[in-house]
Formats: C-alpha cells, sequence, structure tokens
C-alpha cells in the first residue's frame, strides 16, 4: 500500500500544481511584455526622475568618479591605445569638422540634438549627424528594444 493509495488526492493537488506552473509565464516573460507595453512611460518617468533629482545624480556621479579614479583613467588611457583610429578621428571631427550641422538627424530626419558619426573611421572627415537613437541603433541594432540608458 502506497502513499498515493491513502491520500489520492494528494497526488492529484501536486499534479495540478506543476501544470499551473507550466502553464503560468515566467516572472522575466512577465516583465518583458510590462516592458513593451509601457516603453514610452517608462522614459518619460526616467526622464522626470533625472530632472528632479539632478543634484543627488551629479553628486553620486562625482562619488563614484572620485572613488575609482584610478581605475577610470586606466580604463580610458587601455581604450585610446585600442582604438587609436577611433580615437584619431573623433578628434578630427571635433576641431575640423565645424559646417556639420547637428540640429536634425541625417537617418531619422527628426529635429533633434545630434552626434558625429563615423561610418568610416579611415576617412575622418566624413561625419553623418544621427540623434542618440538613430546612433544607438547604428551600433547595437535593436538590442535592449531601443533603450537608451
Amino acid at each position: 500500500m502506497g502513499y498515493g493509495d491513502i491520500f489520492p488526492t494528494l497526488n492529484l493537488n501536486k499534479l495540478k500544481l506543476k501544470m499551473l506552473y507550466k502553464n503560468n509565464k515566467s516572472k522575466e516573460e512577465k516583465e518583458k511584455e510590462w516592458l513593451e507595453k509601457n516603453h514610452s512611460r517608462l522614459l518619460e518617468y526616467k526622464k522626470q526622475y533625472r530632472i528632479k533629482n539632478k543634484e543627488m545624480i551629479t553628486k553620486k556621479q562625482k562619488e563614484h568618479y572620485l572613488k575609482y579614479k584610478d581605475k577610470i583613467k586606466v580604463n580610458a588611457k587601455k581604450y585610446r591605445e585600442e582604438n587609436k583610429k577611433k580615437v584619431k578621428a573623433m578628434h578630427f571631427a571635433d576641431y575640423h569638422v565645424r559646417d556639420l550641422d547637428l540640429t536634425i538627424c541625417s537617418l531619422c530626419n527628426e529635429k533633434k540634438q545630434c552626434i558625429r558619426h563615423h561610418p568610416d573611421y579611415n576617412f575622418p572627415k566624413y561625419v553623418i549627424p544621427v540623434c542618440r537613437t538613430c546612433h544607438w541603433k547604428l551600433h547595437f541594432g535593436n538590442k535592449n528594444n531601443g533603450i537608451v540608458q
């Protein structure tokens, strides 16, 4: 005589629970759905939070920099050494490509604050103005649903 024979409903309840867990969405799936539905709302909330807490954010950034100053400098130097062509092109554009209109994105044609993008670092004079969203998409595609952090 087994345990299931004495309490048959107990095994049935365990089976029901297993089936419920299989059919339910995981926490990650629910969070992903919520993010997709509330993307613009989340962006607006983050924007308002940064506006309201500007002083506190600046203070924390300064504290972080002072705490990790040596590591930051080492990493910056390492980046410059590993990406010499990229850094050289960026500096060239900053100082020599001044007549570029940085108010209209060349990809989405929206009037936004733009940055200079080098499609090819071998040609440092050739830069195009792109907004942050388009620049993110150029480099990373649609990872993170286009959320720039």
